[in-house]
């Protein structure tokens, strides 16, 4: 019978989580029955077990008493780190790794079309955790940007 690497209860074959702590369980077991904790299986910031949770969470909404709350709530705070360690390189244009398409070779159609909406719901993510409404600025900046170019083309005829 596996054991939770997190705090040692005894769980079935089957779980997803332990019941005790709500830690995610892997698959694999080692030579002692323990679950490894391990983010080898993860293609992206969040684990296998956390999008599934995050399905349930899109058709049932967010049940903090659920297990795998516990488990989305490290996942984002590991999240947060990664995106922090990705906002420190000055030189990294986001808008260009999207349009680069190199992510063509490692993510599926879902997946990519996952990561352009994430990309699009980045600042209205924001708002939304910290209160301010940069989305609705952000907006009025870019038509204001836009009419201004088409008036420049306007003017300006190749």
């Amino acid at each position: 019978m596996p054991y939770c690497t997190n705090c040692g209860n005894e769980v079935g074959k089957t779980h997803y989580y332990c019941g005790q702590c709500g830690d995610p369980l892997t698959d694999e077991t080692d030579r002692d029955g323990v679950a490894p904790r391990s983010t080898a299986q993860r293609t992206g910031f969040l684990s296998g077990r956390t999008i599934e949770y995050l399905s349930d969470v899109l058709e049932e909404g967010l049940d903090e008493n659920h297990p795998g709350h516990t488990h989305l709530e490290r996942d984002i705070a590991a999240a947060l780190v990664d995106f922090g360690m990705v906002g420190a390189i000055e030189d990294l244009n986001l808008l260009e790794v999207l349009a680069s398409g190199s992510q063509d070779d490692f993510l599926d159609d879902t997946e990519s079309e996952l990561m352009y909406i994430g990309f699009l719901r980045l600042i209205r993510l924001y708002d939304q955790s910290i209160g301010t409404d940069w989305e609705e600025e952000l907006s009025e900046r870019l038509t204001t940007a836009v009419e201004k170019a088409k008036e420049e083309l306007d003017e300006d005829p190749p």
